[in-house]
């Protein structure tokens, strides 16, 4: 049996460039490193993105077998529901930052 994946937004600061679009990230509010994978639509427009940025990423199990996807701000204002899951991630990013 697989383990649930957690499908919540994540804010995450990159580690590492990997090849084909990948990066190599860490979570800023719990520490857990997994791979956010540049969609085909930010590939085409050269994103760039270098190591120490911080980003949001959500998992899809659409894309490529299920695997987190870069969430660019042209995303967040097109769609409200998402807009406002990022506005709830940072007010409790700042909460746990202020403990």
């Amino acid at each position: 049996m697989s383990t649930p994946v957690d499908t919540r937004l994540r804010k995450c600061v990159v580690i590492q460039s990997l090849r084909g679009g990948a990066y190599l990230t860490q979570d800023v509010q719990d520490g857990k490193t997994f791979t956010v994978q540049l969609t085909g639509k930010d590939r085409m427009n050269y994103i760039q993105i270098l190591p120490g940025d911080e980003l949001y990423a959500k998992y899809s199990s659409h894309y490529n077998g299920g695997c987190y996807l870069f969430i660019s701000e042209s995303r967040f204002k097109g769609n409200d529901g998402l807009y406002d899951e990022k506005v709830a991630l940072d007010q409790a990013i700042a909460q746990q930052q202020n403990k």
